[in-house]
């Protein structure tokens, strides 16, 4: 799996988390990849709620699985400026969306991958 063009975001003046969320929600959604914005927000929402996904290094990777996640998918956004996530700085972040279905192999493995390419 790549990040696919259509779901990148370069230099966003986004200063909020919430919305930098339901701004890469939306563009996931444009592309196919979710049918219901609102049932994947609740799911990064629940995700986010068991502890923050910021990872240190300016970086987030919120992360959802649901059953309205189509096809799975990495999502990028950089923001101009960094933003409070929790209690950590965040200027770039990755989305993951994992169908149901693949919930367990799946989601680890792009995980772990994407952790290896950034460190």
């Amino acid at each position: 799996m790549v990040i696919m063009k259509n779901l990148i975001e370069l230099d966003s003046d986004v200063i909020a988390k919430n919305d930098v969320i339901e701004s890469m929600i939306h563009r996931v959604h444009e592309q196919g990849r979710i049918l219901d914005e609102s049932v994947f927000k609740r799911a990064i929402e629940d995700r986010e709620s068991e502890y923050s996904t910021a990872i240190g290094y300016l970086i987030a990777i919120p992360h959802g699985q649901s059953e309205t996640v189509t096809e799975a998918f990495i999502g990028f956004t950089r923001l101009r400026h960094p933003i409070s996530w929790g209690n950590e700085s965040v200027q770039l972040i990755f989305m993951l969306g994992v169908p149901f279905k693949n919930q367990d192999t799946l989601h680890m493995t792009i995980i772990a991958r994407l952790s290896m390419l950034l460190f």
